[in-house]
């Protein structure tokens, strides 16, 4: 009981040295432990166990303790043979030992007296009861992996077959491999949607607000483990519950895969609002293929890496094409030309009258103006930028109702998805190390309503990422595992006539030489007229997020105890650079009866369509601006050390002991560009070049010696 005090001590005072801002330790590995025993049920110390990955041949091994314990942890999770040797007894044999992810399993050997060299092998497939942890999970196994059908093959979505965990979007939110959120649209354990933790193969997997990093192609997935409740203290970072991917590695035989899942338009029905408007069926389109080999590394007459270094490489496309059908509003033929005279007869049969802004005189305390004769504009009143940018619009393709609704945009959200992920393992005695990276890039076309550059978003979503990782097994009673990872979701939105210059509509030249991000300059209506250009959500932004982890779990087995101590250092970093309206956002509208057409009197009520129409045509907007930003990037900090102690008191009794200490920092500005506040007192850059300017030519009102222009934002 000494010895293990001691290392309980040795255990906290690493954790003391390790606590600086770091991490959670989260393991994908199995451990396999259990009690060596003779015939009468007396304990075998010193028997040597040995467990013998079945398609790599990777050998992990162990020793019976003084009371005959053994615990192996880290072993990749698949097919073993454990095989026991120790002096006076048979060589035992277990066959068909199936381990899944993070199962810690208990799997007690009965040895016979006689030589080593008979054996007693048992060949039928041992059944591994979880009996010495209160963890409650579920591996999808590869059996299931492989033969569940599945729409869109995303990994993730085979989360909500396991039990405690609930999609909480629409049915088919999580099939697709690219939708990150949908693909973590899930609750467990009854927590909140989108507070899990997604792993890939141990190490975080997330983007912003704990959206799936990476969805994996399918037929490179061994094992999707699904833990709703954890009680190692290795486990937390969570609100919920945690889900882990864990990837296929190389094997001794060579192996390779291929598929193709299509559906077309030939099979699909036409969009309801596309057939009641008569229009052809648009394209209907989910084609996705993929391919995998696998196998050791082998070079003839150079290098044969049978039993030792393995590679593993999958690839995946996906081309999908989704009708979406918008009922929208466009100017008709004759309100193009200023004429409103059929507009404003639709409100509830009453008439609405337009009012020229020209004419406004004051009278009191408002202005009053004069009508437009029969609601018509006169042509040389009609804006030269305006009749440029309508243009842009088609003419309205079905009746509508009391003049809106009179176009429908046929539009096909296409998306286009190419994901590559390779893999390296070397295996010896002392290392099992092994290397992945991958790569994914989707590109997002929407909202292309007219088919011209004037509309439609351009959404690339890129994930890229590449983890390290080796068990060290240092001796039979003690194994080092070390991680490092990386994982960058980049997320970006664009329009269509990005890079485009406004001059030609008739802006002036500088709005497309000061531009952050030139594109069409946006219109907007405050009644039911579509807009035009980069408008509503703005001219797009980047926005990568990345996620660092160090890790580092030392396990080592002393009699009855296992003990595991470990930190976990995770750094995440998001940066943005939002364009907003860096060409221009110009609204158009009467809201508030604050409209130019608006009469008689300035505040009069509006009519409910036409008004901001008939402003745009006379170039008279209500609001814009021009928006020129700065970029950001917010980094912060996440890290927890912990010990955990797996007590087996007696072969029907084992305590899971822990302890965890974690820690998160707030978000900080890289580069120090956050407002904190203003400054009201002291001098800022053009302080002294602005008194000496007005000291020049000050005004009576104020004196030069008053004048003094200071403060500043506190970043």
């Amino acid at each position: 009981m000494k010895s293990i005090m001691r290392i309980y001590i040795l255990c906290l005072l690493a954790c003391l040295v390790l606590l600086a801002p770091s991490g959670l330790a989260q393991q994908y590995r199995a451990t396999l432990t259990g009690i060596v025993t003779d015939a009468q049920g007396a304990v075998v110390p010193g028997a040597k166990i040995q467990a013998i990955h079945a398609e790599t041949s990777a050998k992990f091994n162990a020793e019976a303790s003084a009371e005959g314990n053994y615990t192996m942890p880290f072993l990749t999770p698949g097919m073993y043979v454990v095989t026991v040797e120790t002096p006076g007894f048979k060589k035992y044999v277990q066959e068909n030992v199936t381990l899944n992810a993070n199962q810690h399993v208990t799997l007690d050997i009965r040895l016979e007296v006689g030589s080593i060299s008979d054996s007693v092998t048992v060949s039928a497939d041992a059944t591994m009861l979880t009996t010495t942890s209160a963890s409650m999970g579920q591996p999808i196994t590869t059996k299931s992996v492989e033969s569940v059908p599945m729409s869109g093959r995303a990994a993730l979505a085979l989360t909500v077959l396991s039990f405690g965990v609930t999609n909480s979007g629409a049915p088919t939110s999580n099939t697709r491999p690219f939708d990150n959120q949908g693909s973590a649209n899930f609750a467990m354990g009854g927590s909140a949607t989108l507070t899990n933790e997604i792993l890939l193969d141990g190490g975080p997997s997330m983007s912003q607000n704990r959206r799936a990093g990476y969805n994996p192609p399918l037929d490179a997935v061994a094992e999707v483990k699904v833990e709703v409740f954890q009680s190692d203290a290795a486990y937390g970072d969570t609100a919920g519950g945690t889900v882990n991917i864990i990837t296929k590695g190389g094997t001794n035989l060579f192996h390779g895969s291929t598929d193709w899942y299509n559906e077309n338009a030939a099979t699909a029905a036409v969009p309801f609002f596309t057939n009641a408007a008569g229009q052809k069926n648009p394209v209907t389109l989910w084609n996705q293929w993929g391919v995998t080999a696998s196998g050791p590394i082998f070079v003839p007459k150079v290098y044969n890496g049978k039993d030792r270094l393995f590679w593993y490489f999958g690839y995946e496309g996906i081309r999908h094409y989704l009708p979406q059908a918008y009922t929208l509003t466009v100017p008709t033929g004759a309100e193009r030309t200023g004429n409103f005279s059929e507009t404003l007869k639709y409100a509830n049969g009453s008439g609405y009258q337009l009012y020229d802004p020209s004419t406004g005189v004051v009278q009191g305390t408002r202005r009053v103006r004069q009508p437009f004769p029969n609601n018509i504009i006169p042509a040389s009143r009609i804006n030269q930028i305006a009749l440029n940018y309508l243009q842009y619009y088609p003419q309205p393709n079905q009746a509508g109702s009391n003049g809106v609704g009179n176009f429908l945009a046929n539009t096909v959200r296409r998306d286009r998805y190419f994901d590559t992920l390779g893999r390296l393992d070397y295996v010896t005695e002392k290392n099992k190390f092994f290397w992945n990276a991958h790569w994914t890039a989707r590109t997002e076309r929407i909202y292309q309503y007219f088919g011209n550059i004037a509309q439609g978003a351009i959404n690339p979503r890129d994930t890229e990422g590449s983890q390290w990782d080796d068990v060290w097994t240092i001796n039979s009673t003690t194994l080092l595992n070390s991680r490092l990872s990386w994982n960058r979701f980049t997320e970006l939105t664009e329009v269509q006539s990005m890079h485009w210059n406004s001059s030609p509509l008739g802006f002036p030249a500088y709005m497309f030489s000061t531009s952050q991000y030139p594109v069409m300059p946006g219109i907007s209506f405050t009644d039911s007229f579509n807009s035009l250009g980069a408008c509503c959500s703005g001219t797009g932004y980047i926005n990568p997020w990345d996620t660092w982890q160090y890790f580092e779990a030392l396990n080592k087995v002393k009699g009855k105890h296992s003990l595991k101590m470990g930190l976990d250092l995770r750094k995440l970093r998001e940066s943005k650079t939002d364009f907003g309206y860096s060409s221009g956002l110009f609204s158009f509208g009467t809201t508030g009866g604050q409209g130019w057409v608006n009469g008689p009197n300035d505040n009069s009520a509006a009519a409910p369509l036409g008004g901001g129409m008939a402003s745009f045509l006379l170039g008279l907007p209500v609001s814009g601006q021009y928006d020129m930003n700065g970029s950001r990037t917010n980094v912060s900090w996440y890290g927890a050390v912990f010990l955990q102690d797996d007590w087996r008191v007696r072969p029907n009794l084992t305590l899971n002991l822990g302890l965890r200490y974690e820690k998160e920092t707030g978000a900080a500005e890289r580069y120090y560009r956050a407002l904190a506040g203003f400054d009201f007192s002291s001098a800022n850059g053009i302080t002294q070049a602005a008194k000496a300017a007005y000291a020049n030519n000050p005004i009576a009102q104020l004196p030069a010696t008053a004048f003094n222009p200071v403060g500043g934002p506190l970043f």
